[in-house]
């Protein structure tokens, strides 16, 4: 697992935490969401039509007074809304509130202008409008009956009839709407359950996930514990016996069998212990100013022996006070894990170049090989763990497929990128690029950490 993944399910792990426990708290959570652009709406969306409502109705001033309530109420919302947090699940009641304000205005205002043709238009919007918020099956219905039953009330004072046909077609066009608008509540009440439900069941299923990558981690590090100290006996009494029995060949064979057997797996434990110990958050970081130049010098130094023994040239050149901001532990473990990765897989008599070098505003560090290379589809699993690959080491040396895991995690911790160029025959070249830091005093070195 990537640093970018571990980060990214942590914050998946916050967003399941605040996960609605009930469908009604999620509705509520959805009202929260719409509160802002519902209220802005309401403040905006009335006022253009009070020119029109006087020259059509100048009798019925209670029509300009609803049209501005409309407005007031927004307003009144807005300032509810960011005022008084410690009201629970306000955007929710703020939402409701002015939905049923707008459905039972418009249709006292329609019964006024006795089904008018343009405001019946309007009050078809409305009620479709109404039916979409995410207010509950039950309210959203009795809301629309209220608005229905409103409206029926002040066409009986109004002594409206629906005689002739313009009146009718108004007539058709609402029920019509009201139709629609109960299809459309049914409809979008199941949809967002069924959201909500695979949401749910997604949150446990990635609390379980969690638990499980957190049981495993736990797990590995028991067992690797466990098993170091008892392997360390092991391949400290087998290197006694060899020297021992160096004239029994049968019996030094073998021990030199059990020896190699028991130091991989030293090795496969080291790297599990590594990589739970990045996955599981607790790898101690201490950032400081590094120069990356003498950290790679120092790792050249400790590889330098392996490489003489297979003939191979290590070739260094570095730029002084290449500065970085990062761990300077960490980054000599990547020097390391990248330089021993070219030495082990480079045939012996090859070079080795290494480089590190400032680039604009960023510091690159490159090792380049004579190694056999690697075809594309390797190159995209590469980083991953326990990768076995078409390249095998040349010197008989331990692969545990952890290292570039390894590497790839720990240059992520320190803010840098890495980069893998290769092609079969041609040898491979590891980029790895860091943020150049600006500093003015002396930085600290990887010769300051034990």
């Amino acid at each position: 697992m990537d640093i970018k993944r571990i980060l990214n399910l942590q914050f998946f792990k916050e967003e399941i935490e605040e996960h609605p426990r009930t469908f009604s708290e999620e509705l509520k959570r959805q009202c929260n969401r719409l509160a802002v652009p519902t209220m802005f709406l309401a403040i905006i969306s009335w006022p253009s039509f009070i020119p029109l409502d006087v020259q059509l109705f100048p009798q019925y001033p209670a029509i300009i007074y609803l049209r501005w309530g409309f407005t007031l109420i927004g307003i009144i919302s807005m300032l509810l809304y960011f005022t008084v947090p410690f009201i629970r699940n306000r955007g929710y009641w703020l939402v409701y509130f002015i939905s049923f304000y707008l459905g039972l205005a418009s249709s006292f205002i329609v019964g006024l202008t006795k089904g008018h043709p343009s405001y019946f238009g309007g009050l078809a919007i409305v009620i479709l409008v109404c039916s979409l918020a995410p207010l509950g099956r039950i309210r959203a219905l009795i809301h629309l009956l209220l608005m229905l039953a409103l409206f029926k009330i002040v066409l009986a004072v109004q002594g409206v009839n629906f005689e002739q046909s313009s009146d009718i077609y108004g007539l058709f066009n609402m029920l019509l709407s009201v139709l629609i608008s109960i299809i459309v509540i049914y409809v979008f009440e199941d949809i967002r359950r069924n959201s909500y439900e695979k949401s749910r069941l997604l949150k446990v299923a990635n609390e379980d996930l969690q638990k499980a990558n957190e049981l495993k981690n736990q797990l590995l590090q028991v067992a690797a514990h466990d098993l170091k100290d008892p392997l360390q006996v092991i391949i400290g009494y087998t290197d006694m016996l060899q020297m021992k029995l160096a004239s029994d060949k049968f019996a030094a064979e073998k021990l030199r069998i059990i020896y190699r057997s028991t130091e991989r797996m030293i090795k496969l434990i080291a790297g599990l212990l590594e990589i739970t110990t990045i996955e599981s958050g607790k790898l101690l970081i201490h950032k400081g100013v590094v120069d990356l130049s003498e950290v790679v010098e120092s790792a050249v130094k400790i590889h330098q022996q392996n490489s003489t023994k297979k003939n191979q040239k290590l070739s260094c050149k570095t730029e002084k006070r290449s500065i970085v901001f990062g761990d300077a532990i960490l980054l000599r473990q990547i020097a390391n894990h990248v330089i021993d990765n070219a030495v082990k897989f480079s045939p012996p008599g090859k070079s080795i170049w290494i480089t590190v070098e400032k680039q604009d505003n960023s510091i690159e560090f490159t090792v380049k090989d004579e190694g056999p290379g690697l075809e594309q589809d390797e190159l995209k699993r590469m980083f991953e763990k326990f990768q076995r690959l078409s390249s095998k080491p040349t010197g008989g040396e331990i692969s545990t497929g952890l290292g570039l895991a390894i590497t790839r995690d720990l240059v992520e911790i320190n803010g840098g990128t890495i980069f893998v160029e290769s092609e079969p025959g041609k040898g491979t070249i590891f980029t790895i690029r860091f943020p150049l830091y600006q500093v003015h005093i002396e930085p600290f070195s990887d010769e300051d950490n034990p």
